[in-house]
């Protein structure tokens, strides 16, 4: 019997382009955000233990660029602003 495909369709076990999340660690005014770009370009914000801040409606503003194409300073406004109270 062949392999059970991984990761959304790799069979190395390593997910492919389609099924990566991006993921970076940033710190913002002295505290630590994870912040997790999905294959869909949804964008979540995590504190430092893992609990969701914020995700889609809230960071449908971010730009649909690559998180690693943005600066520290560009990531820190995009959490503010999700995280601004309406």
């Amino acid at each position: 019997m062949g392999r059970i495909p991984l990761n959304g369709g790799s069979t190395t076990g390593a997910p492919d382009a389609a099924t990566a999340v991006e993921e970076r660690q940033v710190s913002c005014g002295g505290r630590s955000y994870v912040l997790r770009r999905f294959p869909d370009k949804l964008v979540a914000v995590y504190d430092a233990s893992g609990k969701l801040l914020a995700g889609w409606p809230l960071t449908a503003i971010w730009p649909d660029l690559p998180l690693s194409e943005q600066t520290e300073e560009q990531l820190c406004a995009n959490i503010r602003r999700s995280l601004q109270p309406y």
